[in-house]
Order: C-alpha cells, then structure tokens, then sequence
C-alpha cells in the first residue's frame, strides 16, 4: 500500500463525459521503424500519476521536440517511467543517439529530488533480443554470476552487427536501512539528514552493514549519533527489474539485439567466441548459447503470456511452469523464459521445437488454454534460417483522446467488438485501478496542537521509508528511497505525530481516506492511449485489419465522442 500526503481533499480524475462525433485519423499510414531509443527513468516510491506528471512529460516534450519527428511512446507506472523513440529506418541513428543523449542529460536537471538519472538504451533491429545467452553455476544465484553476466555483455557488444546486449535476472546485493521514527525523533534527526550523510560517504573501502552502521549523523553534546542509533541496516538484494529462468530454474541471462539482416553472421560468431569468453569467467561459471536463429535450426516456438495486471511475479512463474510443463514436451532443447518490468509484466518462453512441430495448432493443444483462467497467450513462429524471428500477424489500436475515462469505455466497446466479430486473443490494455490511503490535513486541529503539513509529512516519511545503497557510481554509493512497511489504514491512524511536548495519534490531525488510482498510464505522442491488439485470423490481412479500424471508429460514433478522439495503428 502506498501513502500519499494530500493538502487538499483528492479530486477525481475522472472528468465529465465529452459528447460530440468521433474523428478518425486511421487512414494515416502508420510509422514504420526498426531503430528505437529507450529511455527508462526509476523513482521509487512515487505512483503512476506522479511518475506522469514530474517525470514523463518533461522527458515528452524535450524528446519529442528532436529532428527526425519520432513517434513518442510512453508508460508510467509506480516506480518507474519509460520512454520510447522510434524513427525511420533511413533516420541516422549516430545523430539520433547524440541529440537523444544531450536531450536527456539536460532533461534530467529538471527532474524531482529522488528519481534516478534517466538511461537511455539505443536498439537497431528487433524490438526484443533474437539471440540468448545463458549463465549457470552449482550454487544459488550470486553476485558473481551477476558480475560474469556483466563481463559477457561487454565482449558480445564488441562483435560486429550487435547494437545492444542486454542483462535479464539476478540480483545485485545492496544495504536496506530501516529507519526507526521514534527514536529520529529522540536524537532530532531526519530523514534528510540521514540520506545526505550516506551520500556524502566516500569510504574507499567496499561499503558494508558494519561501515554504513557506523557513519555519523550528527554530534550532540560531545557524543556521536550514528546511523546503527536510528535505524537497522541490514544486507539485502535490490529489487528485480528483470527475471530468467532456464527449465524453470532461475539463470542469468543476456538478450543480444542485431542490426539489420545479420542474425545468421552475429550467431556464427558468438557460437566462435564462447570457448574465449568462456575462459575469461570464474571455474564454477558456465555460459551457453540458449537460443538464436540460425540455418541449422528446426525452428521454434515463442509463447507470450499475459497475465491480469498487477500480478505477482510469483504467480507468473507458477503460471509459466504449468506452461513449461507442457512445452517440455515439444522442445528440441531447453525452455528458456524472461520477465521483464519493463514489458509490461509479460513472461515470454522460448523452445527449438522438436522437428515437426513448427505450428501455432501443436504447441495451442498441448497448452490447453482453458485450464489457465485469465490468463492470455500469444504464440509466434521462428522460421528456419538466419532470419530473426517475427510475431504472427496482429493487428495493434491505439484509442486516443483527452479523457482516460472515456478511453477506457471506448476500449472495452471495441474489444467486445472485435471478439464478437471473430478476431482472436483480443488484449484491452486499458490499466488497471488500485487503492492507495490519502490524509486531508484538519488545519484547526494542526494549528491548535501546533503542527504543520510539513512536519507530518517528514515524520511519516521516517516511519514508512527507509534507503537503498548499492554500488558505488563515481566513488560515491547510490542511494535510493524506498517504501520498507506495507502500512493499514488502522496503523497508519495510530502513527504518534509529535505535538509540542507530546504525542498525538495521526488521525487526531487528518482525515484518513482511501482513493483509486491508476496502475499505469500509457501515452503516445503527447495525448493519452489505451492499446488493443487483437491477432488476424490464419487467412487474415491488410482487410481484416483495416475492418478493425473500422469497428473502432464505430464504437466511438456510438459513445458519440468528440473529434478529439480517434483511433491509428500502433
């Protein structure tokens, strides 16, 4: 549960409904790319809304402004904001990088205290990696097999037609510091102060628990108030943006992104470079080449699985083994699967099929997709030979408008739509809603006891955050705010607020409420987008897929919306 200090009563998101006809803007031929730009911010702590408006817009709208008009996609969701570029594929992308790079880091000045310096990774080629390389050891999953992942990935940039490698699963070790607000409290100590103390550390030593415990916040009457006298510091892992698993075992592993037509070249090439990359790893590290496309191969199957939004990691991976399980079977060699954050919470499991089972028919019949309930599957052939692989034919909306509510009603009218008229795997990415607590201040009672917003806020601050410190960037270690206590309404009522000489429960100062928010937003070239995707039929094509505009528009006719919504392709 996330807490959210309001000044104000919350106002409703949802605005009155626009009436009026609905505008196409279908008949614009859609962008075609294959060089995109990713730029990922993190910022812990704050929800999808503020990741909106304090992060994603100002990145919009200095990107967006760049030579080579690129379509502008973007999703905020709790914690972290994404930012994609695509430009054409005669774009030059040495420019594209430069001005990319210069725009962000000029961007990034003007970003809240707390959000992580945006990174910016550069893709020519496939949206998703077609060559996998896998890292094992005996033991569980350390930050040396994390650390060889890293040594990998900078000898597989080195070869030629690699434009990204990319590092999915493990966990690096990192400090979590617990903060005690009674006794912050007790030794006048903030949260502020805490944070800019650990910052300020610049030991050259390797930073440990003992170490971290030990740095001084401040110095009262002769006597040193160090951290270890506010707050636990423990050894943890951060938090997985990025999961792999090889036959449902948790592995490393590095997605290699290719320019161009070389698939087959670049394959070749890293199959000739294992045995050197091999030795430069500790003894007990093992790399192999998971998958890729190559000439030899029978081809394969890829298998996307969309779960419910705001699922579970783990229940993802229960669902994926059940999946697993049943592609065992089918497969050649291993079963390798990924889930990515950043892939909208989607696992993607990936097999050489035995020869013989190249087709969507075998690999849907022994998934039995009616013993998996809500959950969504998507199936794409590898063909044979050096050519990457390719997902089947789709067909992918985008409802825009200026209105989130009315484009989640527009999105659940086409997509009933479109699964009436015959269109298999129809996916409403319409987000998800969640509930978060927010505090109206009572101003009388904050003035009576002597209390102000800002002291409230501070204090809640040091009751429910705590610090991330990982490795250090610059001799400096990074330190991150995170929310370490999943707080009820009833605790956080009974929080003890200091008043003047005395303690009085949080709930004597505000109004506690419970309000609805979004999981995520999704945008597209400035305006708000709800995205559909719906796969062709076997026989289908450019008709059925412009027969799908065509439902779209239609249902805006009848919620008759005004001209400032329309539908394209995505």
């Amino acid at each position: 549960m996330r807490l959210r200090f309001a000044s104000a009563a919350v106002v409703s998101a949802c605005l009155a409904f626009l009436l009026a006809g609905c505008a196409s803007r279908a008949g614009e031929a859609p962008v075609v790319t294959n060089r995109v730009i990713v730029v990922t911010t993190e910022f812990r702590g704050a929800t999808a809304l503020e990741l909106e408006s304090e992060v994603t817009l100002p990145l919009e709208h200095t990107l967006g402004a760049l030579p080579g008009e690129p379509v502008v996609n973007s999703t905020s969701r709790d914690g972290q904001s994404i930012v994609t570029l695509q430009f054409p594929p005669d774009h030059d992308l040495d420019r594209a990088k430069k001005a990319v790079t210069e725009a962000v880091a000029s961007a990034a000045t003007q970003l809240p205290v707390g959000a992580d310096s945006p990174a910016v990774t550069f893709i020519a080629g496939d949206a998703w990696p077609g060559i996998w390389l896998t890292l094992a050891t005996e033991e569980r999953m350390s930050a040396e097999l994390v650390a060889a992942a890293q040594h990998v990935r900078q000898r597989v940039m080195l070869i030629p037609h690699v434009s990204q490698a990319r590092v999915f699963g493990g966990q690096r070790p990192e400090l979590h510091v617990r903060c005690d607000p009674e006794k912050m409290v007790a030794y006048a100590v903030s949260l502020a102060d805490t944070l800019k103390a650990i910052e300020q550390s610049t030991k050259a030593e390797p930073l440990t628990s003992e170490i971290l415990s030990n740095i001084v916040l401040a110095v009262q009457d002769g006597i040193s108030v160090r951290i270890r006298d506010v707050a636990d510091v423990r050894d943890g892992l951060e938090a997985p943006l990025s999961r792999a698993w090889l036959d449902g075992r948790p592995t490393v592993a590095i997605g290699v992104y290719v320019e161009g037509e070389s698939a087959g070249e670049t394959l070749q090439r890293i199959r000739s470079d294992l045995p050197q990359i091999q030795g430069a790893l500790p003894q007990q590290v093992a790399v192999s080449l998971t998958s890729g496309p190559h000439p030899a191969s029978h081809g394969g199957l890829l298998v996307e699985l969309l779960a419910p939004p705001g699922t579970e990691v783990s229940m993802l991976r229960k669902l994926a083994d059940q999946l697993e399980r049943r592609m065992r079977p089918l497969a050649a060699s291993s079963v390798f699967s990924v889930w990515t954050r950043d892939n909208d919470d989607m696992v993607r499991l990936l097999l050489h099929a035995k020869e013989g089972v190249t087709d969507e028919a075998a690999l849907r019949a022994a998934l039995r997709r009616e013993s998996l309930p809500g959950v969504r599957i998507r199936v794409a052939q590898i063909p044979h030979g050096p050519a990457a692989w390719k997902p089947r034919s789709d067909v992918q909306l985008a409802l825009m408008g200026p209105d989130r509510h009315q484009l989640a009603l527009w999105s659940t009218a086409v997509a009933r739509r479109l699964a009436d008229a015959g269109y298999p795997d129809v996916v409403d990415e319409t987000p998800a809603t969640m509930t978060d607590l927010s505090l109206k201040p009572h101003h009388d009672l904050m003035e009576r006891f002597g209390v102000d917003p800002q002291s409230i806020a501070q204090f809640m601050a040091a009751a429910t955050h705590g610090f991330r410190v990982s490795e250090p960037t610059n001799e400096r270690p990074a330190v991150r705010v995170f929310l370490h206590a999943e707080t009820t309404r009833q605790e956080l009522a009974s929080l003890p607020i200091p008043a003047g000489d005395s303690l009085v429960p949080l709930r004597t100062l505000v109004e506690i409420r419970r309000v609805a928010r979004p999981d995520r937003l999704y945008r597209r070239n400035m305006r708000p987008v709800v995205r559909i995707t719906a796969a062709l039929p076997p026989d289908g094509g450019l008709q059925l897929s412009e027969a799908a505009l065509r439902l779209a528009e239609e249902s805006g006719r009848e919620l008759k919306l005004s001209d400032e919504y329309f539908v394209e392709r995505h």
